[in-house]
């Protein structure tokens, strides 16, 4: 059985569009989703599809093989086993939620309900001069708004207003509007009668009624005066859960996941879509909430696009040595990206999933890891020739540098003119975790009077710990240079982003001062 298409995860309006757009594109899609009634959201309509879409309903996700172009999934249904094996994975799970109560007493009654269980259509339009109930909204009293639920919040409240449905009252706190067309939605909800108190210091209070009702009291902010009312149903906000499966999700993926259990890490570099595993996309509110679907999936499809089309080189991946491998394991710890996996007991690299950061090749303790340029033997190998004759006591000075944040603010730093030692040469590095305390050893025994080591801020490293492991690695040397007698502060480490050249060049500038220091009072 040959890989095809993609397996999505999910049953999302996200999710469907992606299969739309991904069917339409000629790419066969199996939806699993753990519903038993899978079926498309309402008012969806697919475009005409030139691939099939297999339903999977009331199934689960229960392991993962393999890498990108080639993974083998099971799923499991009840006691029914289910295996494909498909080319990419999307994930695009159904948004969850939970209520935030403004009042605990209240949390039992009837009358208080979850923005997403409100519906309009349980306040049918009303005769002229009839009494009409009282509906209120809570939007940011509890926490911080988004403007994604403050837009559902206006427009429930501006149909039942504009229906004579209901009298429809908003209880804010920051009103969220930097949405498309939120603002003109606030004015028309405004003119159709529906009223805003805005608090900023002080909170309604709540009181349930013997009749079911809930009393709200609180002081309008306007006019200082007190003010009262009886809600029929007070519609509360809600927070944005991550999917109920998420963690499930993430452990058989291998994926990374934000503070929230959210599908997708907190690191500039998985953005939009991305994750830690070439090949699994993450879309839609499993990855961020309050999403707008229509992006997500567009986003997602053509990820799943343009990595189906990818070639891979077996020869760029990392390789193990069988006959220098301990089986210590330590490559199938570390690296990020799930590039490792074990045949029998000996581990072994998917040259798909491998993102040549080389933090693998840096920590094998046998050197049994091979990746071309990025071994040590290859990292110093750029060390060679020896850095350019310094001006009389102008330091020399080699930078390791990350290929994502280093580099480019350093090379912005040169093109703005920003003052740099004229002996200095920048080692760029696809992730600063290939380094190895060998190879800036190695620097300083090619001329090198001082070494800096920049790499990724925490948490924005691609290769998720390459930055830290880097500086792990720069403090084990400066440890080692003071033991030796040879000076711990010949040596730095330092964190910036791409944007950051003069960040860079002060860096630089802060080792080379340091540097002249020491020779003075060296030769003091």
């Amino acid at each position: 059985m040959r890989p095809q298409g993609v397996l999505l995860l999910g049953d999302s309006r996200c999710a469907w569009r992606v299969a739309e757009l991904l069917t339409a594109a000629g790419v066969p899609v199996a939806m699993s989703a753990p519903d038993p009634g899978l079926s498309p959201p309402p008012g969806f309509r697919a475009a005409p599809a030139a691939a099939p879409l297999e339903a999977l309903p009331g199934t689960r996700l229960r392991s993962c093989r393999g890498a990108a172009g080639d993974f083998e999934i099971r799923l499991a249904r009840g006691t029914e086993r289910l295996v494909r094996r498909v080319q990419a994975v999307v994930v695009a799970c159904r948004e969850e939620t939970l209520p935030l109560v403004p009042d605990p007493g209240l949390a039992a009654l009837p009358a208080l309900q979850g923005l997403s269980r409100f519906r309009t259509d349980a306040f049918p339009p009303q005769p002229e001069g009839a009494p009409l109930p009282v509906v209120v909204f809570l939007d940011g009293l509890v926490r911080e708004g988004r403007p994604d639920l403050s837009g559902r919040v206006m427009g429930f409240a501006l149909e039942l207003e504009s229906r004579r449905s209901a009298h429809a009252i908003i209880l804010c706190g920051n009103l969220k509007v930097a949405g498309e067309g939120l603002e003109a939605l606030a004015h028309r909800a405004r003119s159709a009668g529906v009223r805003f108190f805005k608090f900023e210091r002080t909170r309604p209070a709540f009181r349930p009624l013997p009749d079911g009702r809930i009393e709200i009291r609180f002081t309008d902010p306007a006019t200082g005066e007190p003010f009262g009312l009886a809600a029929d149903v007070v519609v509360a906000e809600e927070a944005a859960c991550p999917p109920a499966a998420a963690e499930e999700i993430a452990a058989v993926l291998g994926l990374e996941r934000d503070p929230g259990g959210f599908l997708q890490s907190e690191n500039v570099h998985r953005l939009p879509v991305f994750t830690n595993r070439r090949g699994v996309v993450v879309a839609g509110p499993g990855r961020l909430a309050g999403s707008d679907p229509e992006l997500e999936a567009a986003n997602a499809a053509l990820a799943v696009l343009e990595s189906l089309g990818r070639e891979v080189d077996p020869q760029a991946a990392a390789a193990i040595e069988p006959g220098r491998c301990i089986r210590c394991l330590t490559c199938l710890r570390l690296c990020p990206y799930r590039a490792i996996a074990l045949e029998g007991e000996r581990p072994r690299v998917l040259p798909p999933a491998c993102e040549r950061c080389g933090v693998c090749a840096a920590e094998c303790p046998r050197e049994a890891i091979r990746l071309e340029g990025l071994d040590r033997p290859g990292l110093s190998r750029l060390l060679d020739p020896p850095p350019e004759t310094a001006p009389a006591g102008a330091p020399r000075i080699s930078v390791f540098a990350c290929s994502r944040s280093a580099a480019p603010a350093l090379r912005e730093a040169r093109a703005a003119g920003l003052p740099l030692p004229a002996a200095l040469r920048v080692v760029e590095l696809p992730c600063a975790g290939a380094l190895a305390p060998e190879v800036i050893r190695t620097a300083f025994s090619r001329g090198a009077d001082g070494v800096l080591v920049l790499t990724c801020h925490e948490g924005n490293c691609h290769s998720r710990h390459g930055n830290l492991l880097a500086g792990r690695r720069a403090e084990e040397t400066r440890a080692f240079l003071e033991r030796a007698g040879l000076g711990g502060g010949r040596i730095a480490w330092g964190t910036l982003a791409a944007n950051m050249p003069g960040e860079a060049a002060a860096a630089i500038a802060r080792l080379a001062e340091a540097l002249e220091e020491a020779t003075t009072r060296k030769e003091a």
